[in-house]
């Protein structure tokens, strides 16, 4: 039973991951200004790099480009996400434990 809980949470994480890729590919697509190549090579560098790509250009660009007065939305569900999925992975081990030993 605890493969079960941990391919769960590998799962999640995963799926999490997956929807912050593109979640960056649609912002970078749709926001980011349209100067030489620079739209391109950052769609290029989150599609051929996957999370990694995604990463950098949330770091490098998407939050360099926000007014420090700007609404919190984004960072907030961001970590509700990353809290939610800490809890489930601690409570898949916690309920691991239970049983096996």
């Amino acid at each position: 039973m605890a493969g079960f809980w941990f391919l769960l949470v590998l799962a999640s994480i995963a799926l999490g991951c997956f929807a912050f890729w593109i979640w960056m590919l649609v912002e970078c697509a749709t926001k980011e200004p349209d100067t030489g190549n620079s739209k391109i090579c950052w769609v290029l560098i989150i599609v051929f790099a996957h999370f990694v790509g995604a990463l950098i250009y949330y770091f490098a660009r998407r939050s360099a480009d926000r007014a420090p007065g700007a609404d919190g939305a984004h960072r907030a569900l961001y970590f509700f996400t990353l809290g939610v999925m800490i809890s489930v992975s601690r409570s898949g081990a916690e309920l691991s434990r239970t049983r096996c030993g």
